[in-house]
């Protein structure tokens, strides 16, 4: 029997291996039960979504699929309407294209190679949040239609600030949580202003652009800086909808915004945490590689690359491609620990010194330190995937052979004088006998 808060999900991924992957995140990741259906293309996925008794939860769209892309699949989600038929995480390869899908009705997007079991769980529990937020607002905004007394109602109960705002963009009313936020003493500060006089000087024309849109129908989200009256700094994430009347007039439209500074700074934290790290390994010459032992990808940084000799910037590569750098002399020791650390009973962990052989032939000193991530237990513990820190310690290996050749040498004429200095009357002796 299936539990009352199992989480429906839908995943349109046309590759295998990103479904597996998805689903072992998604699974390492939640603490509810859920329940999977997948689809490999979009004629599958709509079928799927035609024939399914209830709709998802939350669908994980990939952005390129065989027959479509994810900005066809929305629309038909949307219906026409505003809304998505349900929440959307729209899963994509680069960091670009995010604005597209948000703009066609996804309620989030995500890099896959920023991908964690925490952060794809957090993108749908978000995803989720902003759905039924949107939905809220496109309720509120239909029942302002019919009765503006019972609209007014309804904002009041909103954490976020709310405001109704008229074709000339003053602020026609301002909900108690949002005078709040804003710290204002009265809301009479605000009513009948333009809205965007109160934002930064720089920010208001944007401002101005996005009610302009939304008084011609357009739903508009973005994201902007702005302090409160007394001057505490804030970021909100702001909609606006257009309020359309009985006869398809626009009027007026409502704006929420939502506080998300924490969030901001949560971001901006984590990236600069990335950059002190980034600067520290350039700065130590440590490079880092990244293998997916499911796909068999192998993600070498322009660091990494440089040191094998496969280039100058960041490089996709083959584990047969890496392996063959590995000197001829080394590389049974090299793999049998590799063969030790993935085993089920292994450490997980391996570090060693050994030489590898660039393409012009040079040899060089690596410390390779590999950190390895495995799903299962016992038995059927299975690695997936390792991160690898190599540093190129030729200069400190040729220094070593150095030192350990002077000291060699050193040691034979210690040993060679001793002898002498043992028997100096030898020759003297030697030549008396005769």
């Amino acid at each position: 029997m299936e539990e009352e808060d199992t989480l429906h999900l839908l995943i349109i991924e046309d590759s295998p291996d990103d479904r597996a992957d998805i689903r072992r995140m998604l699974l390492q990741g939640s603490h509810r039960p859920l329940k999977f259906l997948v689809a490999s293309n979009g004629a599958d996925a709509i079928r799927r979504l035609l024939e399914a008794e209830r709709l998802p939860d939350c669908v994980l769209l990939d952005f390129s699929l065989p027959d479509t892309d994810a900005l066809e699949i929305l629309q038909h989600l949307r219906g026409g309407g505003e809304l998505t038929a349900c929440p959307v995480v729209v899963l994509t390869g680069s960091i670009t294209g995010g604005t597209s899908v948000i703009a066609a009705g996804a309620q989030d997007y995500l890099c896959k190679s920023w991908a964690t079991p925490e952060i794809l769980v957090r993108a749908i529990d978000n995803a989720r949040e902003r759905y039924a937020l949107a939905k809220d607002r496109k309720q509120a905004a239909d029942r302002l239609r019919v009765s503006e007394e019972f609209n007014r109602t309804v904002l009041q109960s909103s954490p976020d600030c709310v405001k109704v705002i008229d074709r000339e963009g003053a602020i026609l009313s301002l909900n108690e949580p949002g005078r709040c936020l804003l710290e204002l003493e009265t809301v009479d500060q605000v009513i009948g202003k333009p809205w965007w006089s109160f934002w930064p000087e720089k920010t208001g024309d944007e401002v101005r652009s996005a009610v302009a849109a939304a008084l011609n129908g357009d739903l508009v989200r973005f994201e902007q800086f702005s302090p409160t009256f007394k001057g505490t700094p804030k970021w909100w994430d702001v909609q606006i909808s257009p309020v359309v009347r009985s006869d398809g007039s626009i009027d007026r439209v409502v704006a929420v915004s939502r506080d998300i500074t924490e969030r901001r700074e949560f971001q901006q934290a984590l990236q600069d945490s990335s950059a002190r790290l980034l600067v520290g390994l350039r700065a130590s010459g440590v490079a880092l590689a990244h293998i997916d032992y499911l796909t068999g990808a192998y993600q070498l940084s322009a660091e990494a690359a440089r040191i094998f000799g496969l280039g100058e910037a960041d490089l996709s590569t083959t584990r047969e491609v890496l392996y063959a750098a590995f000197h001829p002399e080394d590389r049974a020791r090299i793999e049998a620990r590799i063969a030790e650390a993935l085993a089920p009973a292994g450490s997980g962990f391996f570090m060693m010194d050994h030489r590898i052989v660039l393409p012009d032939g040079e040899v060089r000193w690596v410390r390779a330190n590999t950190r390895i991530f495995s799903q299962g237990e016992g038995g059927e513990k299975k690695a997936v995937r390792a991160i690898l820190a190599v540093l190129d310690i030729t200069d400190t290996k040729r220094a070593e052979i150095e030192l350990a050749e002077i000291a060699r040498r050193k040691d034979e004429f210690l040993a060679m004088l001793a002898h002498e200095l043992r028997n100096p009357l030898a020759p003297l002796l030697a030549g008396m006998e005769v």
